[in-house]
């Protein structure tokens, strides 16, 4: 519960040190859902990562019904909207995750379903919301280890 209060609070005496501590907190969640076997590469964002459009993950929440449906995964901002409908599982597997990140639920799907996905790409989250990629850092490829 302490650690919860530290990373809340809003101090600035405090804030760089909540910013050292959640950076830390993140780099250790990712080194245990994605051990070394993962293709991890430490190359700069892509040029075509400027070029998108900045969703917050507020925004993305508001889309989370069957007429207005947005997804994040490894932290790009898709709207499947038109693909519920054609998604071979239904579109109840989308529903369960409309308005938030599905990336765990997309590692399973061939390199087919990635290209497709492309096309319903709208935008990526701020650096500051980001899970997957960090602006000059470490940077976890969608492509699956060979």
């Amino acid at each position: 519960m302490a650690m919860v209060d530290f990373l809340t609070n809003k101090d600035t005496e405090n804030s760089e040190a909540a910013s050292i501590t959640s950076h830390f907190i993140k780099t250790t969640i990712r080194s245990l859902f994605f051990p070394s076997s993962s293709s991890i590469t430490s190359e700069q964002e892509s040029e075509n990562d400027h070029k998108l459009k900045h969703i917050s993950l507020e925004e993305v929440s508001d889309h989370d019904c069957s007429d207005d449906c947005w997804i994040i995964i490894y932290d790009r901002v898709y709207d499947v909207t038109n693909f519920l409908s054609k998604h071979p599982g239904g579109d109840n597997v989308f529903m369960e995750h409309a308005g938030r990140d599905c990336t765990i639920a997309f590692r399973g799907h061939s390199n087919d379903a990635a290209q497709l996905l492309k096309t319903y790409e709208i935008g990526i989250l701020p650096p500051h919301e980001r899970i997957y990629r960090w602006p000059g850092m470490i940077r976890i490829s969608e492509s699956k280890p060979e």
